[in-house]
């Protein structure tokens, strides 16, 4: 199983792990990373779940994220009031 996602905050912190690698092709220097596990290996999920939110953050629409960005939770954060 592999996941790739886009880590604009903690793209330097994941790469420190032995399960990732820059993302082929040059996105890696755009701060893309690619986690690879075998069928033994038992991914990170809570880890893996907060790099999924970073990078839903990172590259869905400005308008979809500006008021309610994604939380680790997986759900919308709560409108600001103004």
């Amino acid at each position: 199983m592999s996941v790739t996602v886009k880590l604009p905050e903690s793209h330097e912190a994941a790469l420190d792990l032995p399960f990732t690698k820059p993302t082929g092709y040059g996105l890696g220097k755009s701060g893309w990373i690619t986690a690879t596990f075998t069928a033994e290996e038992e991914p990170p999920i809570e880890i893996l779940k907060d790099w999924i939110v970073e990078s839903y953050n990172a590259v869905a629409p400005k308008k979809s994220t500006a008021a309610r960005p994604l939380t680790s939770a997986g759900k919308p954060a709560r409108a600001r009031a103004r």
